[in-house]
């Protein structure tokens, strides 16, 4: 008999095959170790992934992946729209370029591309975190227009996304990503 787990798990990777824009939501409380365990169910599975994050706990994120449950972040990459300064520091933080303020959405896509090409565009999947945050500094057509032709760059190379949100998310957030995502999965 197949878990709640397993189809989860299973479903998701269906989603990466057929290059989805998977949509997650999760409780918040929760959140930042689902976003953990999430990726690294995906680098276990051979991923590279590009994490274009809107929240400010970057460092945590890649040292708990690292030193605690044993990833490969070689695997990751970080876009990182909040923190210009968290990367540095003792020892810093590898793969990672921060970009002047969340709502540069050219640079977020250029510094993305980047790194997909980087990763040869093999394997790759985007993983929006945080993308709630969000909200906190731009319109939520803005967004949209972005989170659109972002989606249209990723389909043309065949990159697949995943946004991971908490379920409490705001109403417009809401209504655009269940727009903008082909599938919904839970992790």
């Amino acid at each position: 008999m197949v878990t709640d787990k397993e189809y989860n798990e299973s479903k998701i990777l269906t989603g990466l095959h057929n290059k989805e824009r998977i949509l997650i939501k999760t409780d918040a409380e929760d959140y930042f170790m689902k976003c953990v365990d999430l990726l690294q169910f995906l680098v276990e599975r051979k991923q590279n992934v590009v994490i274009v994050t809107f929240d400010s706990n970057t460092r945590d994120l890649i040292e708990t992946l690292q030193w605690i449950k044993k990833v490969n972040v070689a695997r990751i990459k970080v876009v990182d729209t909040v923190d210009i300064f968290l990367g540095r520091g003792s020892p810093p933080v590898k793969g990672l370029i921060t970009v002047s303020k969340p709502t540069s959405f050219t640079d977020i896509e250029i510094y993305t591309n980047l790194f997909i090409r980087e990763f040869d565009f093999e394997d790759v999947v985007v993983f929006f975190m945080s993308l709630n945050k969000i909200e906190e500094y731009e319109k939520i057509n803005e967004v949209g227009i972005f989170l659109t032709v972002f989606a249209q760059q990723l389909t043309k190379q065949k990159i697949s996304e995943i946004i991971i949100v908490p379920e409490k998310s705001g109403a417009g957030l809401n209504a655009l990503l269940k727009m903008h995502s082909t599938m919904k999965a839970e992790f």
